[in-house]
């Protein structure tokens, strides 16, 4: 098996120069895309085992259940319905949790004892569910055993003990005493390094229209390079803050990559883990989206300066 080391940058580590070799846990979660060739998945599995804690996918259910519409694609053939299955078999096997994600807005009652049906029924044992806020009683109730990850898609935190862990993005990357806060309730803290919305977001619901409305709004008051840089999240911040922060041997970290293929998450990857010089990847404009996902900022990344980026970067916290 292909085993990785880490390979972060300790001198200068804002512009990923100098080389410190370090052995890793499992602490990544990354979303599974069925469009790829079943072989090319397990070898993916087979590759990152070793990183991976989980792999997170949607309930092939049909539309209710999905937050992007590029699923109705992905799950309506019963091969793929049935790749799922072995897939998530040979993630048990490897030690890779399966981690069903039950986070879509609005969903019915008889929709979420859908959900538990098909579960109960292909994945009994299954290890971890995401989740809303509004259905966690219910599944803890039906997965008394599997850990129960508050969803970033809740848009905002309560705390809840009904839930084992947090999912937290956003300002909680740049936000050490918020993340202890966290921890201090007495969760399990999963850190969503590459979604990239934006900080003062609040809307009830993810939505294209206030996701507009607030990036628009906020380049009146910052430039577009002032903003990524903000809500992007390089590897070499991740090194800063696993060396800055006394709590980091306690977090985990989760990778937007639901819609990506299985290479493209292979790269993330690899840049998170140093595998490959974060610099070297950024020389394609079109790899900003690793990360810093969010769809504003894919549009227009041939008009970000790298340069620039960084020495923002240089004066933000992790």
């Amino acid at each position: 098996m292909f085993r990785l080391c880490i390979i972060m940058r300790a001198d200068n580590n804002d512009r990923g120069e100098n080389v410190l070799v370090h052995n890793s846990n499992k602490r990544f979660s990354v979303g599974l895309n069925l469009s790829d060739e079943e072989d090319t998945i397990i070898a993916f599995l087979d590759k990152y085992c070793d990183y991976l804690t989980s792999v997170y996918f949607s309930l092939p259910l049909g539309l209710p259940y999905y937050s992007r519409k590029a699923l109705i694609q992905e799950y309506e053939s019963s091969e793929n319905q049935e790749k799922l299955l072995r897939v998530c078999s040979y993630m048990k096997k490897l030690g890779i949790h399966r981690e069903a994600a039950i986070n879509k807005s609005n969903m019915t009652c008889s929709e979420i004892e859908q959900g538990i049906k098909y579960l109960k029924t292909y994945l009994p044992d299954l290890e971890e569910i995401v989740c809303l806020q509004e259905y966690a009683r219910t599944l803890k109730e039906a997965f008394p055993h599997a850990e129960l990850k508050y969803s970033f898609n809740n848009m905002t935190i309560r705390f809840d003990h009904t839930f084992d862990t947090y999912v937290l993005g956003k300002r909680y990357l740049r936000d050490m005493e918020r993340r202890h806060e966290v921890l201090g309730q007495g969760f399990e803290v999963v850190l969503l390094l590459n979604n990239g919305c934006s900080f003062n977001c609040f809307a009830h619901i993810c939505n294209p229209k206030d996701c507009q409305r607030v990036f628009r709004q906020n380049l009146e008051r910052k430039s577009l390079d002032y903003l990524y840089a903000e809500q992007s999240f390089f590897p070499s911040e991740l090194f800063r803050l696993q060396s800055g922060d006394p709590e980091s041997y306690r977090y985990r970290f989760k990778l937007s990559t639901r819609p990506a293929t299985t290479q493209m998450t292979s790269d993330m990857l690899d840049a998170y883990l140093g595998a490959i010089p974060e610099k070297e990847i950024l020389r394609d404009y079109q790899h900003f989206c690793y990360f810093g996902a969010l769809n504003r900022f894919t549009r227009r990344a041939q008009d970000l300066n790298l340069e620039q980026i960084y020495s923002y970067k240089q004066q933000m916290s992790v």
